[in-house]
C-alpha cells in the first residue's frame, strides 16, 4: 500500500481536522495547492480590481463570491465528517462496506485498527483521491482530499463538495446502523 503521507492520528482527533505528520516535501504540496489556488482568484479578481470602473457591477460581484468560495474550499480541504457510531469492531467493518459500495477499485489499506485509508494515485479528472477513515471510541471521523491531475498536490477546489459526500457517508453509516443494531445490546 502507498504511504502517502503519515497521518498524526492523535492531533487529527484532537483538533477534529486531518493533520498530517509534517515534513519538507508535504510543505512545499500545501504551499504549491495554495499558490495554485491563489493565481486563480488573482487571474479571476485581477481584471476587475486594476479596471472597477469601467467594468459591471456583476462580474465584480461573481468575483468575490468566487474567491469567498476558493477560501471556503481552502479552509475545508482538512475538515473531517464526524459521527457517533456504534462499537469501534462495528464502526470500521460498516465504513469498509460503505467506503467499498460508494467508490470503486478502491484498495483500502486497514493494516491499522484505528484507521482505513484508500490512495488513488492514479485517473483522470476524478480519479486521484486520499480516502481517511479514523477510529476513535465510538467516533468515526472522515475525509476525502482530491489531488490534482498533474502531480499529487491537494486540490484547493474541492473542499465543500468533498466535506459534503463524506457527510453524506457518515450520514448513510449512521441509517445503516440504526437499521441493523437497533435492538442489539451492545458491551462497552
Amino acid at each position: 500500500m502507498d504511504t502517502f503521507h503519515a497521518i498524526d492520528f492523535d492531533k487529527s482527533v484532537k483538533k477534529q481536522r486531518l493533520i498530517y505528520k509534517t515534513s519538507g516535501f508535504l510543505m512545499f504540496e500545501y504551499i504549491g495547492g495554495g499558490l495554485y489556488g491563489l493565481v486563480w482568484m488573482f487571474c479571476i479578481t485581477g481584471p476587475a480590481i486594476s479596471a472597477i470602473s469601467h467594468i459591471s457591477i456583476y462580474y465584480v460581484i461573481f468575483c468575490v463570491v468566487f474567491d469567498c468560495w476558493m477560501i471556503a474550499n481552502m479552509i475545508l480541504l482538512n475538515a473531517f465528517a464526524r459521527v457517533e457510531g456504534i462499537q469501534k469492531n462495528l464502526n470500521r467493518k460498516d465504513m469498509i462496506t460503505l467506503l467499498s459500495h460508494t467508490y470503486n477499485l478502491l484498495n483500502l489499506d486497514t493494516s491499522d485498527e484505528n484507521m482505513i485509508r484508500d490512495v488513488k494515485l492514479n485517473g483522470a479528472f476524478d480519479g486521484r483521491r486520499v480516502i481517511t477513515c479514523l477510529l476513535h471510541d465510538n467516533a468515526v471521523y472522515l475525509n476525502v482530499t482530491t489531488l490534482v491531475t498533474r502531480g499529487d498536490v491537494f486540490s484547493p477546489f474541492s473542499g465543500i463538495y468533498n466535506l459534503w459526500r463524506c457527510r453524506r457517508i457518515v450520514n448513510k453509516l449512521k441509517l445503516r446502523q440504526s437499521v441493523l443494531y437497533k435492538d442489539v445490546t451492545l458491551l462497552p
